[in-house]
Protein backbone atom coordinates (compact mmCIF):
# COMPACT_ATOMS: atom_id res chain seq x y z
CA UNK A 1 0.00 0.00 0.00
CA UNK A 2 1.75 3.29 -1.17
CA UNK A 3 1.55 6.59 1.29
CA UNK A 4 1.42 9.88 -0.38
CA UNK A 5 2.52 12.87 2.04
CA UNK A 6 -0.06 15.21 1.00
CA UNK A 7 -2.55 17.63 3.02
CA UNK A 8 -5.56 15.32 2.99
CA UNK A 9 -5.80 12.55 -0.31
CA UNK A 10 -4.08 10.13 -0.37
CA UNK A 11 -3.94 6.21 -2.17
CA UNK A 12 -4.30 3.61 0.19
CA UNK A 13 -3.30 5.41 3.43
CA UNK A 14 -3.99 9.68 3.43
CA UNK A 15 -0.88 10.77 5.76
CA UNK A 16 -1.77 14.18 6.80
CA UNK A 17 0.91 16.91 6.23
CA UNK A 18 1.67 20.53 7.39
CA UNK A 19 -0.81 21.97 9.86
CA UNK A 20 -2.45 25.64 10.35
CA UNK A 21 -2.16 27.79 12.99
CA UNK A 22 -0.47 27.23 16.66
CA UNK A 23 -1.76 28.97 19.51
CA UNK A 24 1.08 31.26 20.82
CA UNK A 25 -0.62 33.72 23.23
CA UNK A 26 0.57 34.11 26.46
CA UNK A 27 -2.27 32.51 28.16
CA UNK A 28 -1.26 29.16 29.41
CA UNK A 29 -3.96 26.22 30.43
CA UNK A 30 -4.70 25.98 33.98
CA UNK A 31 -3.00 23.31 35.77
CA UNK A 32 -4.46 19.85 35.18
CA UNK A 33 -6.55 20.73 32.28
CA UNK A 34 -6.92 18.51 29.57
CA UNK A 35 -7.43 21.24 26.84
CA UNK A 36 -4.68 22.11 24.24
CA UNK A 37 -3.33 25.13 22.91
CA UNK A 38 -2.27 23.75 19.64
CA UNK A 39 -5.16 24.60 16.69
CA UNK A 40 -4.06 22.86 13.43
CA UNK A 41 -4.80 22.74 10.25
CA UNK A 42 -7.74 20.93 8.91
CA UNK A 43 -8.34 19.86 12.96
CA UNK A 44 -11.04 20.94 15.10
CA UNK A 45 -9.22 23.07 17.75
CA UNK A 46 -10.01 21.81 21.46
CA UNK A 47 -12.22 23.38 23.81
CA UNK A 48 -10.49 26.62 25.27
CA UNK A 49 -9.27 25.71 28.75
CA UNK A 50 -11.52 26.32 31.85
CA UNK A 51 -10.42 28.27 34.76
CA UNK A 52 -8.98 27.07 37.58
CA UNK A 53 -11.34 26.95 40.96
CA UNK A 54 -9.20 29.31 43.99
CA UNK A 55 -6.67 31.33 43.80
CA UNK A 56 -5.40 30.45 40.16
CA UNK A 57 -9.16 31.69 39.13
CA UNK A 58 -8.77 34.94 40.54
CA UNK A 59 -5.38 35.46 39.25
CA UNK A 60 -7.01 34.90 35.67
CA UNK A 61 -9.67 36.41 36.09
CA UNK A 62 -9.34 38.69 32.97
CA UNK A 63 -8.55 35.14 30.70
CA UNK A 64 -12.31 34.44 30.43
CA UNK A 65 -14.30 38.13 29.57
CA UNK A 66 -17.53 37.01 30.63
CA UNK A 67 -19.72 37.57 33.75
CA UNK A 68 -19.36 35.28 37.06
CA UNK A 69 -22.72 33.53 36.27
CA UNK A 70 -21.77 32.43 32.14
CA UNK A 71 -17.99 31.56 34.03
CA UNK A 72 -19.66 28.53 35.70
CA UNK A 73 -21.61 27.41 32.71
CA UNK A 74 -18.43 28.13 30.35
CA UNK A 75 -16.37 25.56 33.13
CA UNK A 76 -18.86 23.04 33.29
CA UNK A 77 -19.20 23.31 29.86
CA UNK A 78 -15.07 22.40 29.61
CA UNK A 79 -15.31 19.35 31.55
CA UNK A 80 -18.57 18.16 29.78
CA UNK A 81 -16.13 18.23 26.75
CA UNK A 82 -13.45 16.68 28.54
CA UNK A 83 -16.03 13.89 29.62
CA UNK A 84 -17.20 13.32 25.91
CA UNK A 85 -20.45 14.54 26.70
CA UNK A 86 -21.36 16.82 23.63
CA UNK A 87 -24.71 17.38 24.23
CA UNK A 88 -24.04 18.74 27.98
CA UNK A 89 -21.24 20.72 26.64
CA UNK A 90 -23.25 22.24 24.30
CA UNK A 91 -26.15 22.98 26.70
CA UNK A 92 -24.08 24.47 28.85
CA UNK A 93 -21.89 26.67 26.38
CA UNK A 94 -25.26 28.24 25.11
CA UNK A 95 -26.27 28.79 29.13
CA UNK A 96 -23.24 30.93 28.96
CA UNK A 97 -24.12 32.57 26.31
CA UNK A 98 -27.35 33.08 27.60
CA UNK A 99 -26.08 34.42 30.62
CA UNK A 100 -23.78 36.83 28.93
CA UNK A 101 -23.99 37.88 25.12
CA UNK A 102 -20.79 38.69 24.66
CA UNK A 103 -19.28 35.79 25.94
CA UNK A 104 -17.62 35.15 22.70
CA UNK A 105 -15.54 32.18 24.38
CA UNK A 106 -18.10 30.23 24.88
CA UNK A 107 -19.62 31.08 21.47
CA UNK A 108 -16.40 29.53 20.09
CA UNK A 109 -16.56 26.26 22.08
CA UNK A 110 -20.25 26.01 20.77
CA UNK A 111 -18.33 25.97 17.30
CA UNK A 112 -16.00 22.93 18.70
CA UNK A 113 -19.00 21.35 19.77
CA UNK A 114 -20.72 21.30 16.43
CA UNK A 115 -17.32 20.46 14.81
CA UNK A 116 -16.58 17.48 16.42
CA UNK A 117 -20.47 16.87 15.71
CA UNK A 118 -19.36 16.95 11.91
CA UNK A 119 -21.82 19.74 11.57
CA UNK A 120 -19.23 21.89 9.84
CA UNK A 121 -21.30 24.59 8.83
CA UNK A 122 -22.75 25.23 12.09
CA UNK A 123 -19.05 25.28 13.03
CA UNK A 124 -18.36 27.86 10.89
CA UNK A 125 -21.16 30.39 11.75
CA UNK A 126 -20.59 29.85 15.67
CA UNK A 127 -16.60 31.20 14.73
CA UNK A 128 -18.06 33.73 12.85
CA UNK A 129 -20.54 34.79 15.30
CA UNK A 130 -17.03 34.22 17.76
CA UNK A 131 -15.08 36.95 15.98
CA UNK A 132 -17.83 39.33 15.61
CA UNK A 133 -17.40 39.97 19.67
CA UNK A 134 -13.88 40.20 19.00
CA UNK A 135 -12.26 40.38 16.02
CA UNK A 136 -9.07 39.82 17.21
CA UNK A 137 -9.54 36.71 18.73
CA UNK A 138 -7.07 34.46 17.37
CA UNK A 139 -8.63 30.66 18.30
CA UNK A 140 -11.68 31.31 17.01
CA UNK A 141 -9.54 32.37 13.35
CA UNK A 142 -7.22 29.82 13.51
CA UNK A 143 -10.24 27.26 14.20
CA UNK A 144 -12.35 29.20 11.28
CA UNK A 145 -8.68 28.95 8.89
CA UNK A 146 -8.55 25.63 9.51
CA UNK A 147 -12.33 24.54 8.66
CA UNK A 148 -12.19 26.45 5.32
CA UNK A 149 -8.40 24.48 4.74
CA UNK A 150 -10.10 21.21 5.63
CA UNK A 151 -12.77 21.43 3.80
CA UNK A 152 -10.72 22.03 0.48
CA UNK A 153 -11.58 26.01 0.44
CA UNK A 154 -8.42 27.62 0.86
CA UNK A 155 -9.23 30.80 -1.01
CA UNK A 156 -11.67 32.00 1.91
CA UNK A 157 -9.39 31.09 4.25
CA UNK A 158 -6.89 33.69 2.50
CA UNK A 159 -9.67 36.40 2.13
CA UNK A 160 -10.30 36.05 5.91
CA UNK A 161 -7.47 35.85 7.63
CA UNK A 162 -5.69 38.64 5.29
CA UNK A 163 -8.24 40.81 6.20
CA UNK A 164 -7.54 40.02 9.74
CA UNK A 165 -3.69 40.61 9.33
CA UNK A 166 -4.13 43.60 7.73
CA UNK A 167 -6.19 44.71 10.30
CA UNK A 168 -3.80 44.11 13.24
CA UNK A 169 -0.68 43.96 11.49
CA UNK A 170 1.39 43.80 14.51
CA UNK A 171 -0.22 40.46 16.73
CA UNK A 172 1.95 38.22 15.48
CA UNK A 173 -0.48 35.28 16.11
CA UNK A 174 -2.86 36.69 13.49
CA UNK A 175 0.29 36.92 10.91
CA UNK A 176 0.59 33.26 11.63
CA UNK A 177 -3.08 31.90 10.74
CA UNK A 178 -2.32 34.25 7.71
CA UNK A 179 0.41 32.39 7.04
CA UNK A 180 -0.93 28.67 7.26
CA UNK A 181 -3.81 30.10 4.60
CA UNK A 182 -1.17 31.16 2.48
CA UNK A 183 0.62 27.73 2.57
CA UNK A 184 -2.56 26.08 2.25
CA UNK A 185 -3.09 27.66 -0.80
CA UNK A 186 0.14 26.86 -1.94
CA UNK A 187 1.56 30.13 -1.74
CA UNK A 188 4.88 29.25 0.06
CA UNK A 189 6.91 32.51 -0.47
CA UNK A 190 4.40 34.65 0.37
CA UNK A 191 3.49 32.68 3.77
CA UNK A 192 6.99 33.07 4.52
CA UNK A 193 7.09 36.92 3.47
CA UNK A 194 3.92 37.36 6.18
CA UNK A 195 6.45 34.96 8.50
CA UNK A 196 9.51 37.42 8.34
CA UNK A 197 7.35 40.49 8.45
CA UNK A 198 6.11 38.44 12.44
CA UNK A 199 9.82 38.28 12.95
CA UNK A 200 10.22 41.53 12.74
CA UNK A 201 7.81 41.98 15.46
CA UNK A 202 9.71 39.34 17.76
CA UNK A 203 12.71 37.86 15.98
CA UNK A 204 12.60 35.52 18.45
CA UNK A 205 8.86 33.95 17.53
CA UNK A 206 9.29 30.52 17.33
CA UNK A 207 5.36 30.73 15.78
CA UNK A 208 7.05 32.70 12.65
CA UNK A 209 10.13 30.51 12.06
CA UNK A 210 7.63 27.49 12.42
CA UNK A 211 5.99 28.69 9.21
CA UNK A 212 8.83 29.80 7.96
CA UNK A 213 9.84 25.72 8.30
CA UNK A 214 6.84 24.52 7.08
CA UNK A 215 6.96 26.29 4.12
CA UNK A 216 10.69 25.83 3.19
CA UNK A 217 9.39 22.18 3.41
CA UNK A 218 6.67 22.16 1.17
CA UNK A 219 9.15 23.65 -1.48
CA UNK A 220 11.06 20.56 -0.38
CA UNK A 221 13.62 22.80 1.09
CA UNK A 222 14.42 19.65 3.51
CA UNK A 223 17.71 20.72 5.13
CA UNK A 224 16.47 24.48 5.61
CA UNK A 225 13.28 23.37 6.76
CA UNK A 226 14.85 20.77 9.67
CA UNK A 227 17.55 23.57 10.74
CA UNK A 228 14.76 26.23 11.33
CA UNK A 229 12.25 23.27 13.06
CA UNK A 230 15.58 22.83 15.60
CA UNK A 231 15.56 26.64 16.50
CA UNK A 232 11.94 26.37 16.56
CA UNK A 233 12.17 23.67 19.14
CA UNK A 234 15.25 25.18 21.12
CA UNK A 235 12.92 28.27 21.34
CA UNK A 236 9.57 26.94 22.40
CA UNK A 237 9.70 23.11 23.09
CA UNK A 238 5.93 22.97 23.64
CA UNK A 239 4.58 23.81 19.46
CA UNK A 240 3.38 20.08 18.86
CA UNK A 241 3.09 20.81 15.08
CA UNK A 242 7.19 21.48 14.96
CA UNK A 243 7.42 17.85 15.99
CA UNK A 244 4.51 16.69 13.71
CA UNK A 245 6.59 18.86 10.66
CA UNK A 246 9.97 16.43 11.82
CA UNK A 247 7.99 13.47 11.70
CA UNK A 248 6.68 14.09 8.30
CA UNK A 249 10.27 14.77 7.52
CA UNK A 250 11.38 11.49 8.95
CA UNK A 251 8.84 9.53 6.64
CA UNK A 252 10.59 11.40 3.79
CA UNK A 253 13.43 9.58 4.95
CA UNK A 254 11.83 6.27 5.42
CA UNK A 255 12.63 6.23 9.12
CA UNK A 256 9.22 5.26 10.30
CA UNK A 257 10.17 4.75 13.83
CA UNK A 258 11.80 8.04 14.31
CA UNK A 259 8.22 9.29 12.93
CA UNK A 260 6.30 7.57 15.07
CA UNK A 261 8.22 9.15 17.83
CA UNK A 262 7.90 12.53 16.96
CA UNK A 263 4.12 12.50 16.26
CA UNK A 264 3.75 10.72 19.53
CA UNK A 265 5.73 13.64 21.38
CA UNK A 266 3.10 15.92 18.94
CA UNK A 267 0.69 14.18 20.91
CA UNK A 268 2.32 14.59 24.43
CA UNK A 269 2.09 18.57 23.36
CA UNK A 270 -1.39 17.86 22.22
CA UNK A 271 -3.78 15.26 22.63
CA UNK A 272 -6.35 16.91 19.88
CA UNK A 273 -3.91 16.76 16.89
CA UNK A 274 -5.99 14.94 14.78
CA UNK A 275 -3.25 14.82 12.24
CA UNK A 276 -0.64 13.29 14.12
CA UNK A 277 -3.53 10.95 15.21
CA UNK A 278 -4.18 9.75 11.87
CA UNK A 279 0.25 9.35 10.54
CA UNK A 280 0.61 7.51 13.77
CA UNK A 281 -2.37 5.24 12.76
CA UNK A 282 -0.82 4.98 9.57
CA UNK A 283 2.24 3.38 10.86
CA UNK A 284 1.22 1.34 13.12
CA UNK A 285 -1.13 0.25 10.36
CA UNK A 286 1.55 -0.43 7.99
CA UNK A 287 3.18 -2.64 10.21
CA UNK A 288 0.74 -4.53 11.06
CA UNK A 289 -0.40 -2.80 14.47
CA UNK A 290 -4.09 -3.14 13.90
CA UNK A 291 -5.49 -2.78 16.90
CA UNK A 292 -3.77 0.56 18.48
CA UNK A 293 -4.30 1.73 14.48
CA UNK A 294 -8.00 1.08 15.32
CA UNK A 295 -7.51 3.04 18.60
CA UNK A 296 -5.91 6.19 17.21
CA UNK A 297 -7.89 6.51 14.60
CA UNK A 298 -11.33 6.52 16.47
CA UNK A 299 -9.44 9.13 18.69
CA UNK A 300 -9.12 11.12 16.00
CA UNK A 301 -13.03 10.59 14.43
CA UNK A 302 -14.34 11.54 17.73
CA UNK A 303 -12.45 14.86 17.16
CA UNK A 304 -13.27 15.26 14.10
CA UNK A 305 -16.08 13.02 12.65
CA UNK A 306 -16.65 14.86 9.25
CA UNK A 307 -12.83 14.32 7.93
CA UNK A 308 -13.37 11.47 4.95
CA UNK A 309 -9.46 10.25 4.86
CA UNK A 310 -9.97 9.32 8.84
CA UNK A 311 -12.45 7.06 7.72
CA UNK A 312 -11.07 5.86 4.50
CA UNK A 313 -7.65 4.74 7.06
CA UNK A 314 -9.99 3.46 9.52
CA UNK A 315 -11.46 0.98 6.42
CA UNK A 316 -7.60 0.17 5.90
CA UNK A 317 -7.13 -0.53 9.23
CA UNK A 318 -10.35 -3.14 9.89
CA UNK A 319 -9.47 -4.67 6.49
CA UNK A 320 -6.12 -5.33 7.92
CA UNK A 321 -7.61 -7.09 10.82
CA UNK A 322 -9.89 -8.94 9.37
CA UNK A 323 -13.09 -7.09 9.89
CA UNK A 324 -14.13 -7.39 6.78
CA UNK A 325 -18.44 -5.50 7.41
CA UNK A 326 -16.84 -2.87 9.67
CA UNK A 327 -14.01 -1.88 6.74
CA UNK A 328 -16.81 -1.70 4.15
CA UNK A 329 -18.57 0.42 6.50
CA UNK A 330 -15.76 2.94 6.80
CA UNK A 331 -15.14 3.26 3.69
CA UNK A 332 -18.95 3.94 2.50
CA UNK A 333 -18.93 6.92 5.28
CA UNK A 334 -15.51 8.05 4.19
CA UNK A 335 -17.33 7.73 0.61
CA UNK A 336 -20.31 9.72 1.79
CA UNK A 337 -18.41 12.75 3.26
CA UNK A 338 -16.49 13.20 0.36
CA UNK A 339 -17.66 12.07 -3.02
CA UNK A 340 -14.37 13.26 -4.84
CA UNK A 341 -11.74 11.17 -2.75
CA UNK A 342 -10.93 8.84 -5.11
CA UNK A 343 -8.88 7.36 -2.66
CA UNK A 344 -11.79 5.00 -1.06
CA UNK A 345 -12.51 3.64 -4.45
CA UNK A 346 -8.94 2.17 -5.06
CA UNK A 347 -9.32 0.64 -1.32
CA UNK A 348 -12.93 -0.60 -1.53
CA UNK A 349 -11.34 -2.66 -4.43
CA UNK A 350 -8.68 -3.86 -2.38
CA UNK A 351 -11.18 -5.15 0.54
CA UNK A 352 -13.14 -6.79 -2.01
CA UNK A 353 -10.01 -8.28 -3.44
CA UNK A 354 -8.74 -9.42 -0.25
CA UNK A 355 -11.82 -10.29 1.57
CA UNK A 356 -12.12 -14.65 1.99
CA UNK A 357 -15.74 -13.80 2.69
CA UNK A 358 -18.64 -11.01 1.81
CA UNK A 359 -22.18 -11.52 2.92
CA UNK A 360 -23.77 -13.44 -0.03
CA UNK A 361 -20.98 -12.61 -2.53
CA UNK A 362 -18.87 -15.27 -3.59
CA UNK A 363 -15.34 -15.58 -5.13
CA UNK A 364 -16.02 -14.30 -8.56
CA UNK A 365 -18.65 -12.12 -6.95
CA UNK A 366 -16.19 -10.27 -5.04
CA UNK A 367 -13.23 -10.48 -7.58
CA UNK A 368 -16.12 -8.74 -10.18
CA UNK A 369 -16.54 -5.93 -7.48
CA UNK A 370 -12.74 -5.14 -6.57
CA UNK A 371 -12.62 -4.67 -10.87
CA UNK A 372 -15.59 -2.34 -11.03
CA UNK A 373 -14.03 -0.06 -7.82
CA UNK A 374 -10.31 0.01 -9.94
CA UNK A 375 -12.28 1.09 -13.52
CA UNK A 376 -14.43 3.33 -11.16
CA UNK A 377 -11.03 4.82 -9.27
CA UNK A 378 -9.17 5.04 -12.65
CA UNK A 379 -12.16 6.87 -14.32
CA UNK A 380 -11.72 9.27 -11.58
CA UNK A 381 -8.32 9.79 -11.42
CA UNK A 382 -8.23 11.03 -14.87
CA UNK A 383 -5.23 12.87 -16.60
CA UNK A 384 -3.47 12.93 -12.59
CA UNK A 385 -2.89 9.36 -12.90
CA UNK A 386 0.41 8.61 -13.14
CA UNK A 387 1.83 5.40 -15.23
CA UNK A 388 2.22 1.99 -13.79
CA UNK A 389 -0.16 3.07 -11.20
CA UNK A 390 -1.12 0.21 -8.39
CA UNK A 391 -4.09 -0.13 -9.60
CA UNK A 392 -3.59 -1.08 -13.46
CA UNK A 393 -1.52 -4.18 -11.33
CA UNK A 394 -4.80 -5.04 -9.58
CA UNK A 395 -6.76 -4.99 -12.92
CA UNK A 396 -4.40 -7.37 -14.63
CA UNK A 397 -4.56 -9.70 -11.80
CA UNK A 398 -7.92 -9.36 -11.66
CA UNK A 399 -8.46 -10.27 -15.77
CA UNK A 400 -6.42 -13.08 -15.02
CA UNK A 401 -8.46 -13.76 -11.19
CA UNK A 402 -11.69 -13.62 -12.52
CA UNK A 403 -11.38 -15.75 -15.89
CA UNK A 404 -9.48 -18.83 -13.77
CA UNK A 405 -12.66 -18.33 -11.53
CA UNK A 406 -15.33 -18.66 -14.38
CA UNK A 407 -13.50 -21.41 -16.27
CA UNK A 408 -13.02 -23.14 -12.51
CA UNK A 409 -16.73 -22.54 -11.90
CA UNK A 410 -18.08 -23.61 -15.18
CA UNK A 411 -15.85 -26.64 -14.89
CA UNK A 412 -17.43 -27.00 -11.77
CA UNK A 413 -21.02 -27.17 -13.10
CA UNK A 414 -20.21 -28.87 -16.00
CA UNK A 415 -19.00 -31.96 -13.22
CA UNK A 416 -22.03 -31.67 -11.25
CA UNK A 417 -24.25 -31.87 -14.50
CA UNK A 418 -21.99 -34.89 -14.91
CA UNK A 419 -22.46 -36.00 -11.68
CA UNK A 420 -26.24 -35.68 -11.86
CA UNK A 421 -26.49 -37.27 -14.95
CA UNK A 422 -24.29 -40.39 -14.00
CA UNK A 423 -26.91 -40.25 -11.06
CA UNK A 424 -29.49 -39.89 -12.97
CA UNK A 425 -28.79 -42.79 -15.30
CA UNK A 426 -27.70 -44.92 -11.95
CA UNK A 427 -31.05 -44.54 -10.69
CA UNK A 428 -32.56 -45.08 -13.93
CA UNK A 429 -31.29 -48.17 -14.13
CA UNK A 430 -31.81 -49.77 -10.83
CA UNK A 431 -35.29 -48.30 -11.15
CA UNK A 432 -35.45 -50.86 -14.59
CA UNK A 433 -34.23 -53.45 -12.98
CA UNK A 434 -36.29 -53.19 -10.19
CA UNK A 435 -39.58 -53.26 -12.66
CA UNK A 436 -38.41 -55.83 -14.93
CA UNK A 437 -37.37 -58.02 -11.67
CA UNK A 438 -40.90 -57.56 -10.40
CA UNK A 439 -42.86 -58.00 -14.17
CA UNK A 440 -40.93 -61.91 -14.36
CA UNK A 441 -41.56 -62.78 -10.85
CA UNK A 442 -45.51 -62.20 -12.44
CA UNK A 443 -45.43 -64.20 -15.22
CA UNK A 444 -43.59 -67.62 -13.94
CA UNK A 445 -45.07 -70.74 -12.71
CA UNK A 446 -45.77 -70.86 -8.97
CA UNK A 447 -43.99 -73.33 -7.22
CA UNK A 448 -46.11 -75.67 -4.49
CA UNK A 449 -45.30 -75.17 -1.36
CA UNK A 450 -44.01 -77.99 0.75
CA UNK A 451 -46.86 -80.23 2.10
CA UNK A 452 -48.93 -79.25 -0.63
CA UNK A 453 -50.60 -81.02 -3.78
CA UNK A 454 -48.52 -81.08 -6.94
CA UNK A 455 -46.02 -83.06 -8.41
CA UNK A 456 -44.90 -85.80 -6.53
CA UNK A 457 -41.60 -87.42 -6.56
CA UNK A 458 -42.51 -90.88 -6.88
CA UNK A 459 -42.79 -92.53 -10.42
CA UNK A 460 -45.78 -94.31 -12.39
CA UNK A 461 -46.50 -97.77 -11.14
Amino acid sequence: MRILIVTAVAVGFAVMGCGAAEKTSSAAPASGSSAAVDSTASSPPAPEVAVAVGAVAEARKEDLAMSPDARGFYNDGVKAVSTGDLDLAQRQFQRAVDADRSAYQAIYNLGVVAERRGEDEAARKFYLQALEKKRDYVLALSALNGLYLRLRRPAEAVDFSRTAAEQFSKDIDILCVYADALIGDGRYIDAIDVAKKALRIDERSAAAMLRIGKANLKMGRRELAASVLDQVIAINPDLAQAYFLQGLMALEEGNAQLAMTRFESALQKNPYYVEALNNLAVQYTLAGNYAPAIEQLNRAIAISPSWPVLHMNLGNALRGSGQWQEALDALNRAAERDPALHGVLFNLGVLYYAADQFGDLDRLGRLKKSQEYFAAYKQGMGYKMKAGDESDKYLKELTVLIERETVRIERMKEAEKQEAERLAREQAAAEATATAGESGNADAPSTPAEGEAGWEDEGWE
